[in-house]
């Protein structure tokens, strides 16, 4: 039996960081969708998809806790910025949070994850 609880690429584009952190989905190119990661473990092992259940969580940050994630990498996809394009894009997600949210205390957005339940047959 295996589990494997992660985030989609789908899933991915729809976070506020896809959408607001230049560059961010592009960046991370190492999230597969369904079909792709499904195929992968049913092809690499003698398991096969047994269930598959969607979970999404409502978030509400301020924009300097957003920041602060960013800078300190909480998304390892952020170390797959230079620093100059990290520094740039920064700059650019704090302009688009500034501009796509009227109150910048209260951000809110939903999160996205699936959990997989891969077995032997």
């Amino acid at each position: 039996m295996l589990f494997i609880y992660t985030r989609l690429k789908e899933q991915n584009e729809s976070n506020i960081w896809c959408k607001f952190f230049p560059d961010f989905s592009k960046k991370e190119n190492r999230l597969f969708d369904i079909q792709s990661l499904t195929k992968h473990i049913s092809n690499q092992t003698s398991l096969n998809l047994t269930s598959t259940e969607f979970f999404e969580h409502k978030r509400s940050s301020d924009i300097q806790t957003l920041v602060s994630k960013a800078e300190k990498k909480h998304y390892s996809t952020f170390s797959l910025y230079t620093v100059s394009e990290f520094e740039k894009s920064l700059g650019k997600f704090k302009q688009n949070i500034y501009q796509n949210f009227s109150n910048t205390e209260n951000i809110q957005w939903v999160d996205e994850n699936t959990m997989f339940l891969f077995q032997k047959i």
